[in-house]
């Protein structure tokens, strides 16, 4: 992304294109169900601890919720080799690392 936008409300705005916010803590599966709980999900960005197994939890509780052909991205990934290790039953779309780090940008996408 390049540029940012600023808006007076982010959150009525955000809401005005169907784009909800859920305050949680990703290593809560309650929270995460209670956030996903009867939706068909389009896109998740998960971009929190960055800890792996914080990670892998939260895919995990919210993986079901996400529709097919839904993209699931994940911020800050350990290591490109492990994201077919992790995630089996995802189609990998990208692995970039945008710093030139260890650390990838991961893009999944549910068959």
């Amino acid at each position: 992304m390049s540029g940012a936008a600023v808006v007076s409300s982010p959150r009525r705005t955000a809401q005005a294109h169907g784009i909800e916010f859920h305050l949680g803590d990703q290593r809560s599966r309650v929270d995460c169900e209670r956030a996903a709980a009867g939706q068909d999900i389009d896109f998740i960005v998960d971009d929190a601890t960055h800890y792996l197994e914080n990670t892998l939890l939260t895919h995990k509780w919210f993986w079901p919720f996400v529709k097919s052909g839904g993209v699931y991205v994940i911020e800050e990934f350990p290591g490109v080799d492990r994201v077919r290790e992790h995630f089996p039953e995802c189609e990998l779309v990208v692995a970039v690392s945008p710093f030139g780090g260890m650390e990838y940008l991961v893009v999944l996408r549910k068959p």
